[in-house]
């Protein structure tokens, strides 16, 4: 047993194939688990963070959870001093990080219709995912420039800051002239017929966890 828990310092630790320090965040004790502790009602502790260090963990790669505690401050010590005056660690499950999918292109062919009964087929590639067979796609439209007297070139559509969920916000995709040209299905690719104007074309990936 521990004596006087509520005393001691405490942080989660993320650790990349359960050894190597990659970020430590405080971990805290609600004040009834600190007032039952004081009290000797049971020395069972549940540390909570609101911090996870998404910016630290790379796609594919093991990691796992640690609480660190010390009788005392962390203040002004590296971990490794922290080790030497009697750190106690307990470790969590190793866990894969699972990534949003990212880096996928669109393929529009043909990128100029001859008229609005021409089917034009769109498909994405690309994409880099943990497990790439298991994505799902989506299909978006949006309107593109006016360019004067017409051009065969296809564009690449501009950087856009598109929200996806809320309805209030001023890049709200619809908000932006976006129409949902097919939900989500397996299939990466999509042949249909779009009304006389210019377009750009987007897709979205989503993982097997909902990650987008």
């Amino acid at each position: 047993p521990i004596d006087n828990l509520a005393a001691w310092s405490w942080r989660w630790l993320l650790l990349e194939g359960g050894e190597r320090v990659l970020a430590d965040v405080a971990a805290h004790m609600t004040g009834a688990q600190l007032g039952s502790i004081r009290e000797g009602e049971g020395q069972t502790l549940a540390m909570s963070s609101s911090s996870f260090r998404t910016v630290s963990v790379r796609s594919g790669h093991s990691y796992a959870y640690a609480l660190a505690g010390v009788p005392g401050s962390l203040l002004g010590y590296s971990f490794s001093e922290l080790y030497s005056l009697g750190l106690s660690l307990g470790k969590s499950h190793s866990f894969i990080a699972d990534l949003p999918p990212g880096l996928g292109r669109v393929l529009v062919a043909p990128c100029v219709a001859p008229s609005i009964a021409t089917p034009i087929t769109v498909r994405t590639y690309g994409w880099d995912d943990e497990d790439p067979e298991k994505l799902q796609y989506a299909f978006y439209r949006f309107p593109g420039p006016i360019v004067p007297n017409g051009t065969d070139e296809c564009e690449t559509l501009p950087s856009l800051e598109i929200e996806w969920e809320d309805v209030a916000s001023p890049s709200y995709f619809k908000t932006l002239g976006g129409v949902l040209l097919r939900g989500w299905a397996p299939s990466p690719s999509l042949t249909g017929f779009l009304p006389m104007g210019r377009f750009h074309v987007l897709a979205r990936a989503r993982d097997s966890v909902g990650g987008q």
